[in-house]
């Protein structure tokens, strides 16, 4: 379980089950047009604007002194919809079904100053892949569970609760009731003495929204490698302009696609009412076909020539293959691979010359800097440092650049501490390169890495968590630790000698 996600009582509950889960990212998306091609950056950059209108509608109508009005009431009139082009309405709306789906209500009847009106939860979005099974199954371990009774009646008084089913009777000290919104509805199950006044208001006046999904399996992941996939229908398409189909994905490298449409329109529930066998016939064979998942293109499959969106999103080889055709696309893979291969092999060796330069100086053993006879390798220090690159293959690809980020801040801030101590401490010493204006210059070179090295520790705590920060607190106050025996050990070593 994800330690960044603090707050939710469900986390202690999966972390004592084992429940597997996925960490999901609202940003990780690719926007798809009506024609199914990527947005373009003038598409993005539009929504974008669009998204950023009605965020700021939104709130400069909650900051003002009004009466309550629904959430598209609100945006429409701050944005002269009369006025906008179907392209922009259409965004528009794109922007106001992320409400929808955030808060599980259509934005006709939302409330525009009370829909965020909620506590939030800190840290990222997680799902079990497994389902919340894995969660009730463990909390029902002890339990006595009971099946195929139908709960007719609920008592409850200071000395206990009776339930009653179509089966008998159940006495319990206190009783749970998670039945769905429906049934309490429908009056199945009566309360006696009833219930406060407080709770038959809310389940009266609460509504649900409805949620289509659709399971769909492929032979091989052809879709781009995001989280989501977002799909802005023709201004013509069947409905009111800018109803919005979104589609997730939520495992990247399964062949099992999950595309789910929230409809939480008034003609959304028209259709839910149509007739099974129509809905069957209308959805996946008409809908579905005509609108199928929009996928990267590939060499194999031509789309065209490759636009700037095509650099920026998909992988280099497709690019060449669509530039020079198959031979292109391996010369750039197989170039791909032994470029890695040859990153890989500089950055071995030069980390490797750490442990053998710190063992050279007497902090580590000497045997540390042991090197082969014929060709001089330091394969101690060489298969250390290999040890510790295998230990990172357990880390995620994220955790890794945080670490990376935040450790090369450090080794910079270490190398402007070693300058200025060198220059108190021996300000004769010969400098091949100098840093001018003297102390203010060496002051604002201070200042500013500085600075920049807090921004950039401060933003991988705000975009990842504490977690990102923690570890990487931990490996540099290890290090730290380590250096006082190490240091102690080098003094000794000059002492003896």
């Amino acid at each position: 379980m994800d330690p960044d996600v603090d707050g939710n009582p469900i986390t202690d509950l999966a972390k004592q089950a084992g429940a597997r889960s996925v960490v999901t990212d609202p940003e990780s998306a690719t926007d798809y047009a009506s024609d199914g091609q990527e947005f373009s950056d003038a598409q993005t950059q539009a929504l974008q604007r669009r998204q950023q209108d009605t965020a700021k509608a939104l709130s400069t109508f909650q900051g003002d002194d009004n009466q309550d009005a629904a959430v598209r009431d609100i945006v429409q009139k701050a944005l002269g919809w009369s006025n906008l082009t179907d392209s922009d309405k259409a965004l528009v709306s794109f922007a106001l079904n992320d409400y929808e789906h955030d808060y599980a209500g259509s934005v006709d009847r939302m409330s525009g100053l009370y829909f965020d009106d909620d506590a939030r939860i800190k840290g990222k979005d997680v799902l079990f892949p497994d389902g919340y099974g894995s969660v009730t199954d463990h909390l029902a371990k002890d339990l006595t569970v009971q099946t195929g009774q139908v709960v007719k009646r609920i008592d409850w008084t200071s000395d206990g609760v009776t339930v009653t089913t179509d089966r008998g009777t159940l006495q319990a000290d206190h009783v749970v009731v998670t039945l769905p919104l429906g049934v309490l509805q429908s009056g199945a199950v009566t309360f006696g003495p009833g219930l406060p006044e407080d709770r038959q208001t809310a389940i009266g006046r609460l509504g649900v929204g409805v949620l289509d999904k659709c399971y769909l399996r492929f032979p091989k992941v052809f879709w781009a490698e995001t989280d989501w996939l977002m799909y802005l229908p023709a201004p013509d398409h069947d409905g009111p302009v800018g109803a919005v189909d979104q589609r997730r994905l939520p495992h990247r490298a399964a062949r099992a696609a999950r595309f789910q449409r929230r409809r939480l329109r008034p003609h959304h529930r028209e259709l839910e009412r149509q007739p099974d066998r129509r809905q069957r016939h209308d959805q996946p064979e008409d809908h579905l076909r005509q609108r199928r998942p929009p996928h990267r293109p590939s060499s194999r499959s031509p789309a065209g020539p490759p636009t700037r969106t095509h650099w920026a999103r998909t992988p280099f080889s497709d690019v060449a293959g669509a530039l020079g055709g198959p031979w292109l696309r391996t010369a750039v893979t197989v170039g791909g691979m032994i470029a890695a291969g040859a990153m890989f092999s500089a950055l071995l060796t030069s980390s490797a010359r750490v442990p053998f330069v710190l063992a050279q100086d007497g902090y580590f053993p000497a045997w540390v800097a042991r090197r082969t006879a014929r060709h001089r390798v330091p394969v101690v220090s060489l298969i250390g440092s290999s040890a510790i690159y295998a230990l990172f293959c357990l880390s995620s690809f994220t955790s890794l650049i945080i670490a990376d980020v935040f450790l090369a801040n450090i080794t910079l801030l270490l190398e402007v501490a070693a300058l200025i101590a060198l220059r108190v401490r021996e300000p004769d010493l010969e400098r091949p390169y100098h840093v001018p204006g003297g102390a203010i210059g060496l002051s604002f070179v201070t200042l500013s890495l500085t600075g920049v090295c807090a921004w950039a520790t401060w933003q991988q705590y705000v975009e990842n968590g504490a977690r990102a920060v923690t570890y990487c607190l931990v490996a540099v106050g290890s290090c730290a630790l380590l250096y006082l025996p190490l240091a102690r050990r080098r003094r000794l070593a000059d002492t003896a000698a």
